[in-house]
């Protein structure tokens, strides 16, 4: 974990392997770990008890999940078991990653997404 402390608030950037093993993603009805922009009563107590992380794309293109309910730039929403400290800010980079953000299903080569598999991968999300 490295810690950044320039800010009000303590950043604390996570790896994918990190973040999974501390916080344990619960997956969405689907499977997916990714859940859709929706609002459910689900979703608010998550919020509540700090287990929402939001999947946003960073300044530089690449994916970022960040601890919390996030609405700029936002893909979707992860919903864990372990609740993250509210004080803290959470980056987990998942640049380079080769799944799709919505099934975990690979990106093909000629795929010019980026982040999710297909097109419709891709509608179901926005």
């Amino acid at each position: 974990m490295q810690k950044t402390d320039e800010r009000p608030y303590t950043i604390v950037q996570l790896t994918s392997d990190q973040f999974e093993e501390s916080y344990r993603p619960i997956p969405a009805n689907d499977g997916s770990d990714m859940r859709p922009l929706d609002w459910t009563p689900e979703m608010e107590a998550a919020h509540r008890e700090c287990r929402v992380w939001t999947a946003v794309d960073g300044d530089s293109g690449e994916l970022i999940l960040m601890s919390g309910w996030h609405f700029v730039n936002r893909f979707g929403y992860i919903v864990t078991e372990r609740p993250y400290d509210p004080l803290i800010l959470y980056e987990v980079e998942l640049a380079g990653s080769d799944e799709c953000i919505m099934c975990d299903g690979p990106i093909p080569d000629d795929y010019d997404s980026g982040t999710y598999c297909s097109d419709k991968c891709w509608e179901a999300d926005v």
